[in-house]
């Protein structure tokens, strides 16, 4: 698949789809075309360890009409975007959050919140955890539609597996979920010192604890497999094909990739608690 129509997606080609050529039938129709190939070019800079024009991406995500295209900045800014960038991000949600005044404006904050929070989930910060459900409360008191995918973010922040968090709770049970969340959130803040700190399943995160999940199992029903393929592959820079087949996880060729990794000298540059994009550190 070409860049545009893999949209980073981990299931299809990761961060390792072919170039989108100028002259392709989708790109040439598409009125975000050269915003397409503008997108491709800074990841292009980003893999070679050049994140000067990383906060343009938000530029890029702000102005152009495509939601594709919005999903693949997204996940980018995810695994690549700087603290300064997620800053941005959570202001630009409040100021949409105190404007969206009737039901239009409330689907479109929907739309953004719904990518800006799973970029947030993707950093993994924990201080993230009491941003994300803010916004999911505010959209669930207004009665917004299909936003199951907040409780979901907030599981693979804060549960080793499916759990508690992970459903969206009944009216009548809403309180008390949101009482379950924060009080995970408080008791890994205690745990580990403070909020600002990488998490991922409710332990500490980093490229090799990546890699140990990876070998060790991912979960139920392959939960993990989409997430730490994308975190894994996006850090180091290794190709990850090998991870599905025809959109099928293959579990025993992960843990080959990432057992290989964590046998090999290139594992000790990688710090727990620090973010990297294709092996280089991202500066924040």
């Amino acid at each position: 698949m070409t860049f545009m129509e893999n949209m980073l997606i981990p299931e299809r080609d990761g961060y390792f789809p072919l170039p989108t050529p100028k002259n392709h039938p989708e790109l040439l129709e598409d009125p975000d075309r050269s915003s397409w190939l503008l997108t491709e070019e800074i990841l292009g800079e980003l893999k070679s360890g050049q994140f000067r024009r990383v906060e343009h991406l938000l530029e890029i995500y702000r102005r152009v009409e495509s939601g594709t295209l919005r999903a693949t900045i997204e996940r980018l800014l995810g695994d690549a975007g700087t603290r300064s960038c997620f800053k941005q991000m959570s202001e630009e949600l409040q100021a949409d959050k105190k404007s969206a005044k009737d039901e239009m404006a409330l689907y479109f904050y929907r739309d953004k919140a719904i990518h800006y929070c799973d970029a947030f989930q993707a950093w993994g910060l924990l201080d993230a955890v009491p941003v994300i459900l803010d916004h999911y409360l505010t959209l669930r008191l207004a009665e917004i539609k299909e936003i199951e995918i907040f409780p979901s973010l907030l599981s693979f922040l804060l549960e080793n597996d499916w759990g508690l968090l992970s459903d969206e709770p009944p009216d009548d049970s809403l309180e008390e979920y949101l009482g379950l969340v924060m009080d995970r959130y408080e008791e890994l803040c205690a745990q580990f010192g403070s909020g600002n700190v990488l998490v991922y399943g409710g332990e500490r995160s980093g490229v090799q604890s990546f890699a140990r999940r990876l070998c060790n199992g991912v979960g139920r029903e392959h939960r993990d497999a989409a997430k730490l393929r994308r975190r894994f592959e996006a850090s180091t820079g290794i190709d990850c094909h090998d991870f599905y087949v025809k959109q099928a996880f293959q579990p025993l060729s992960a843990a080959r990739i990432a057992e290989n990794f964590l046998n090999s000298p290139q594992a000790a540059k990688y710090e727990e608690g620090r973010r990297y994009f294709f092996g280089y550190p991202i500066p924040d």
